[in-house]
C-alpha cells in the first residue's frame, strides 16, 4: 500500500504539472468561494468541460484542489463581511463575525485556514486506510435510521436559537415549509406554486442563504448608519488589531481548541461518509457540540475562536470523507462527489469496488491529492491572507455596492435564471424584518437545508413500513440516535435555564 500511495504522491505532485495545476486549483476555489453564491460547486461546474482534454489523473487533482479551497474560501468573506461565502461556512459567521468587528479578523482568518487544512488531512487519512470499512457502516442506513439522525441534526436549532428556544423553533419550521415549495420529491405533484412555473424547481439554496444572511445583514447596517450620520468613507465594520496576538493564532488558542478540532474533524468525517448531508450540517453539528463541551459557552456568538474552529474543521473534514463511499460504491456523499462521478464517466470509468482493480493509480493519486490539498491550502493562504485582511480598510462606500453586485451575480450564477434575484431579494427582506423584531436567522437556514432530506427519508420510511411508525424505532442504531436526540435536547434546555438563573443572580 505504501508504495501505491508513494506513486499517487508522485501523480499528483510530479508528473504532468500536476502540482501547478493543484496549486491554481486552490487559488480558484477560495477566490469563487469567498464570493456570496459561487461556491466550490460552481467552480467545479466551469471546470468540468476542460478535464475532457485532461489526463484523468490531472483532473481529479484540478477540481479536488477547487474543492478545497472552495470549502476554506467561503470562511474568508463569512469572517470579513460577515456573509458566508458557502453553505458550508454559514456556521463560522457566528464567531467569526465577531471576531472581525473585535479586531481579531486576522486570528479568525489564520484559525479558520488551520483548521480547515487539519480537517482535509484527517479526512483524507481516512479514506486513504479506512474507505471499504467505514463505506460499509454507512451503508447499514435505511430511511429509518436517517430520519432519526436529522431529527438528532435539527436539535443544533437549541444552541442557534438566541434567549428564545421558542422563536428558534418557529424560524425552524418557517424554513422546513420553505424548502416545500416546488415539486413533491416522491409523487412530482406540484405544491405551493400558485400557478407559477417559475415555483415548480423551488428555491435555489445559495439564492435563499444570500438573500437571508448577506443582504439582509447590509441592510441592517446600511441604517445603522445613516442613523448615526456616519461618512461614506468610514471603513467596513472592522477595527484594527489592538494586540500583536489578534493578527495570530496562537499556540494557547491551539491548545484550547484541541477537543473542539478532533471532535469536529470525526464529526465531519461521519457526515461526510453518510451521502447526501453535506458540509453544512456538519459544521452546524460540530459549532453545537463544541458550544455544550466548552468551559465557556457563554463566550459562543460573541467572538469565540473555538466556534471558528468548530465550523471550520467539520466542513472540510466532509471532503474527503464524501469521496469513501464515491469510491467505494460509487454513491455521492455530497453534490460535489455527485459532479465527480460525471468526471469519472467522461473519462470512462464507474466509480465504485471496480475501480480499485481497473485505476488503482487513479485512486491512490485521489488520496495524495487531498493530503497535498490540505498543506498547499494552508502555504497559500498564509501568503495571501493578508491581502484578504486589508479588506477592513476599504470603505464602506465601495464595499457595500461592490458585496451587493456580488450577490446579484452569485444569485443569478446559481441557475442562471433572473427570477432567483427577486428570491434572493424576497428573503433579504424577510431576514430583515426577522433581524428587526428579535428572530434568529439561521435555524431557518437550517430548517431549509434539513427540510427537504428529512422529508424525504420519513416518507421512504413509511412506505417501506407500511406506515409502520415503529420503523423508526426498530434497529439498535435508531434507539442509539433517538437517546442522543433526548440527550442534546435536555442538555440544551437545561443549558438554558443555567444561563437564565446567572443573569437573574447578576442582575
Amino acid at each position: 500500500m505504501l508504495a501505491q500511495l508513494a506513486g499517487g504522491f508522485y501523480n499528483a505532485v510530479i508528473a504532468d504539472f500536476n502540482f501547478l495545476y493543484m496549486i491554481g486549483g486552490v487559488i480558484l476555489g477560495v477566490v469563487l468561494g469567498a464570493i456570496p453564491g459561487l461556491t466550490c460547486l460552481t467552480a467545479i461546474a466551469l471546470i468540468v468541460p476542460l478535464t475532457y482534454y485532461m489526463d484523468t489523473i490531472t483532473a481529479m487533482a484540478l477540481l479536488i484542489a477547487i474543492y478545497i479551497g472552495g470549502i476554506y474560501g467561503g470562511s474568508i468573506s463569512a469572517i470579513l463581511l460577515g456573509t458566508p461565502g458557502t453553505p458550508a461556512s454559514a456556521a463560522t459567521t457566528l464567531d467569526g463575525y465577531q471576531m472581525a468587528k473585535q479586531g481579531r479578523g486576522g486570528k479568525a482568518l489564520k484559525a479558520a485556514v488551520v483548521a480547515s487544512s487539519i480537517g482535509i488531512l484527517f479526512s483524507a487519512l481516512v479514506l486513504t486506510f479506512l474507505a471499504g470499512p467505514v463505506a460499509s457502516l454507512a451503508l447499514k442506513f435505511g430511511p429509518g435510521e436517517y430520519t432519526v439522525l436529522l431529527i438528532l441534526a435539527l436539535s443544533v436549532i437549541g444552541s442557534v436559537a438566541g434567549k428564545s428556544l421558542a422563536r428558534g423553533m418557529l424560524c425552524a419550521l418557517v424554513g422546513i415549509f420553505f424548502s416545500t415549495i416546488g415539486l413533491d420529491p416522491l409523487a412530482y405533484a406540484s405544491r405551493y406554486s400558485f400557478g407559477r412555473t417559475e415555483f415548480l424547481s423551488g428555491f435555489e439554496m445559495s439564492v435563499v442563504l444570500i438573500g437571508l444572511l448577506a443582504v439582509s445583514e447590509l441592510l441592517v447596517q446600511i441604517e445603522q448608519l445613516h442613523r448615526k450620520n456616519k461618512n461614506k468613507e468610514q471603513t467596513v465594520l472592522l477595527p484594527p488589531p489592538k494586540t500583536a496576538d489578534d493578527m495570530r493564532f496562537t499556540l494557547k488558542d491551539q491548545k484550547s481548541c484541541a477537543m473542539t478540532t478532533i471532535r469536529g474533524s470525526i464529526i465531519g468525517v461521519i457526515v461526510g461518509i453518510l451521502p447526501a448531508m453535506g458540509s453544512a450540517i456538519a459544521s452546524y453539528m460540530s459549532y453545537d457540540f463544541a458550544k455544550r463541551g466548552s468551559k465557556h459557552p457563554e463566550q459562543f456568538g460573541k467572538g469565540a475562536v473555538e466556534g471558528v474552529v468548530a465550523s471550520e474543521v467539520a466542513n472540510n473534514a466532509v471532503c474527503g470523507a464524501a469521496m469513501v463511499p464515491l469510491l467505494a460504491f460509487g454513491i455521492p456523499g455530497d453534490a460535489v462527489a455527485a459532479v465527480l462521478i460525471g468526471v469519472f464517466m467522461i473519462q470512462g470509468l464507474s466509480p465504485g469496488p471496480a475501480i480499485f482493480n481497473q485505476a488503482p493509480e487513479l485512486v491512490y493519486s485521489i488520496y495524495a491529492s487531498f493530503i497535498v490539498g490540505s498543506l498547499l491550502l494552508v502555504a497559500i493562504m498564509f501568503i495571501l491572507l493578508p491581502l484578504f485582511v486589508k479588506v477592513a480598510k476599504v470603505p464602506m462606500s465601495i464595499v457595500f455596492p461592490c458585496v451587493i453586485v456580488a450577490c446579484i451575480i452569485g444569485a443569478y450564477a446559481a441557475r442562471q435564471n433572473p427570477f432567483d434575484i427577486l428570491v434572493m431579494l424576497f428573503f433579504a427582506l424577510i431576514g430583515y424584518l426577522m433581524i428587526k423584531f428579535g428572530f434568529p436567522t439561521t435555524p431557518m437556514l437550517i430548517g431549509y437545508i434539513l427540510g427537504p432530506m428529512l422529508e424525504k427519508y420519513f416518507r421512504q420510511a413509511l412506505i417501506i413500513s407500511q406506515y409502520d411508525f415503529m420503523i423508526f424505532f426498530s434497529t439498535p442504531v435508531t434507539w442509539i440516535l433517538w437517546a442522543l436526540t433526548l440527550f442534546s435536547v435536555v442538555s440544551i434546555v437545561s443549558s438554558k435555564k443555567k444561563n437564565a438563573m446567572l443573569k437573574m443572580s447578576e442582575e
